[in-house]
């Protein structure tokens, strides 16, 4: 995916893109950085919290995460996404609405390397002059296998 060059990621994140050791949490918040830079091109889009930011921005973080182990291979993890909007001015109740209401909808589907992601259940508040719109999101992984054994079992499969 080519990311957008409104999107400001910390070097950490830059590092796990260049080596390919990227989690499944940051193909999340990658992903929803490259929805909000695709919505919002005038805004930067930053993941993570940096110190300074240019206002319009949006800040895409995930406030915790569950993970349950499902059958022997498979994990399930449970994302709460969360993305920011500080507008230039923050006293426009009805542009901060609109954001949120354009978010909301746009959230269902997040395009990513890996797969989409899911978000089915969204809610959203006003304060302080900031919009934010968090999302709950729902990661099933399943490790498949590549011991010798399995290569063996393949070939010698008897009936």
């Amino acid at each position: 995916m080519q990311l957008s060059e409104k999107i400001i990621i910390p070097q950490s994140l830059q590092n796990g893109i260049e080596n390919g050791t990227l989690t499944i949490s940051d193909h999340l918040m990658l992903a929803a950085a490259q929805l909000t830079a695709t919505l919002f091109p005038d805004a930067e889009t930053y993941i993570g919290l940096p110190q300074t930011a240019v206002a319009p921005a949006f800040f895409i973080d995930y406030d915790s995460v569950a993970n349950k182990k499902r059958l022997k291979l498979t994990s399930e993890y449970e994302f709460v996404l969360k993305i920011t909007y500080v507008p230039v001015d923050g006293s426009d109740r009805r542009e901060l609405q609109n954001t949120i209401f354009l978010l909301e909808q746009s959230l269902d589907r997040l395009q990513s390397e890996i797969g989409i992601f899911r978000c089915f259940s969204r809610n959203s508040s006003i304060a302080d002059g900031l919009a934010q719109v968090t999302g709950i999101v729902k990661v099933w992984e399943t490790d498949v296998p590549d011991d010798p054994i399995i290569g063996y079992a393949d070939q010698n499969i008897t009936l």
